[in-house]
């Protein structure tokens, strides 16, 4: 499991490489559900996920499922 660093900021983007692959991570704060939401791109910035709600203990892309290009 790796953690994801939550800021005071409610709109923040920082790079992270997993596996050896780079990716721009984007949080956002939700004043009217009242939760932090993630969007993962590729290093070009390529929607991979968007909009992904953060809950604690929650794994973060169980709700994604794979698409073609997600095994190219």
């Amino acid at each position: 499991m790796i953690s994801i660093p939550l800021e005071d900021n409610p709109n923040y983007s920082f790079q992270i490489v997993l596996d050896g692959v780079e990716y721009s991570l984007k949080v956002t704060w939700n004043g009217r559900e009242e939760s932090w939401h993630l969007d993962i791109r590729d290093k070009d910035f390529n929607d991979l996920a968007v909009n992904i709600r953060i809950l604690p203990w929650v794994p973060l892309l169980r709700p994604h499922k794979p698409t073609y290009r997600d095994w190219e």
